[in-house]
């Protein structure tokens, strides 16, 4: 049986934001309130979940959302269970949801549902969470937490689109086509071209198909691509084109391509095969 265990980290990647991790943990709770907007996802057990007045039943594959000074409790459900949670600073929350709704706002809006089960939220909580891990996804993370805070946004809300300004989105490509290798920010690159981030985000994949951040992995594996097919080991391609590490570099690699770098170079360069 796997230990029990729990991890506590500031995020890297985003100041402001502090990463929970606990595996088959049995620990109770007794109910309490937040400072800041508490994100969570349940990956194995059951919890009763209890919000105000409210008390609901959670499993593997909910998401949580907690606004700030919110009475709560989540606690296993008669065996343990694991999760991951994210605490956010609400001044760095209401910053993001100015962003998106382009108006200024006196705090940040609550989150007007206390969870969601659906694959597609549980799936990118996940992947703002994992981003958040390292401080060489500062790119990813920006975009994560942005879509993130997009879809639990109050659904009576408009959000006008901008209209992409070109020129602008072209000096972003040309900036990380020129430099794939550097962590950029979300915040940097709109600032280089003068649009808010969620506005860069959105208007960028509108008019390319992609994020910015999934653009310079694309970049990032084509270059990595050549490399490995010029014999260069995993460990250089990986720290000369900016990956966390060789593990970080082989995951990407074979999300975008279905195999892992070491085959591909296999593949390319075995005289034998």
């Amino acid at each position: 049986m796997n230990p029990n265990t729990v991890e506590l980290r500031n995020s890297p990647a985003i100041p402001g934001i502090e990463l929970r991790k606990a595996l088959h943990s049995a620990a109770c709770y007794g109910e309490h309130t937040h400072d800041e907007f508490s994100l969570g996802a349940i990956d194995s057990g059951s919890s009763v979940y209890k919000v105000g007045n409210q008390r609901y039943s959670a499993y593997a594959g909910t998401v949580v959302l907690i606004s700030p000074n919110t009475l709560h409790s989540c606690n296993p459900d008669n065996d343990t269970w694991s999760y991951r949670m994210l605490y956010a600073n609400a001044e760095l929350i209401k910053n993001i949801q100015q962003e998106i709704l382009a108006t200024e706002l006196s705090q940040a809006l609550p989150f007007d549902k206390p969870y969601v089960n659906h694959p597609s939220c549980f799936q990118l909580f996940s992947n703002l969470f994992d981003s958040l891990i390292h401080k060489e996804d500062t790119l990813q993370a920006e975009s994560y937490l942005l879509e993130f805070i997009q879809k639990t946004l109050p659904k009576n809300l408009t959000i006008t689109p901008a209209e992409p300004d070109r020129q602008s989105l072209a000096l972003v490509r040309r900036i990380i086509l020129k430099s794939p290798e550097l962590n950029h920010s979300l915040e940097n690159l709109a600032a280089e071209c003068g649009l808010s981030r969620y506005h860069l985000l959105r208007s960028f994949k509108d008019t390319y198909g992609q994020t910015p951040h999934a653009f310079q992995l694309d970049t990032r594996i084509k270059i990595a691509k050549e490399k490995l097919k010029q014999g260069h080991s995993l460990s250089e391609i990986a720290n000369n084109l900016g990956f966390a590490d060789q593990a970080h570099f082989q995951r990407q690699f074979k999300k975008l391509t279905a195999m892992t770098p070491k085959l591909y170079q296999k593949f390319l360069t075995d005289p034998s095969d």
